[in-house]
């Protein structure tokens, strides 16, 4: 059962990343573009601090070091086969929990497929959107 079906408000905070997997993403997103946003550089320097007491390295360090919240979200379906997100609510929620972030939204896709819609909140527009199946917003990619 995934997280988002315990959560009622259907936008679920939280503040854990499986290390490997987020470095693995951050680096194979940095080789396709050819190149890493300072975003995506402070989140690997952050991650790749975790690993110091492992590694004996000394730290990355950098003006900011952090990983962004993920806020999660479930689609709500609407008349017309439609579904709708609500950005902006997204967004409060995250600010209030923890201000001052970059934010990861992750969102269940709406079937049974168990797939998962990645979106960096920066990117997004703060309104409630709503789109098909057939038809993703652009700034909405398969994760």
């Amino acid at each position: 059962m995934s997280v988002l079906n315990r959560c009622p408000t259907k936008i679920c905070i939280s503040f854990e990343s499986p290390l490997t997997l987020v470095v693995a993403q951050e680096v194979a997103s940095a080789v396709i573009a050819g190149g890493l946003d300072p975003r995506s550089a402070d989140y690997l320097r952050f991650e790749l601090d975790q690993l110091r007491e492992h590694t004996g390295l000394p730290e990355l360090g950098g003006k900011r070091r952090s990983k962004p919240v993920i806020v999660r979200m479930v689609p709500t379906p609407v008349p017309g086969d439609l579904y709708e997100l609500n950005f902006k609510a997204a967004y409060a929620r995250a600010a209030k929990a923890r201000p001052h972030s970059h934010y990861d939204v992750w969102i269940d896709y709406p079937d049974d497929s168990g797939r998962t819609l990645f979106a960096r909140m920066e990117d997004v527009p703060m309104e409630t959107v709503r789109f098909g199946l057939g038809s993703l917003p652009t700034f909405l990619q398969f994760r």
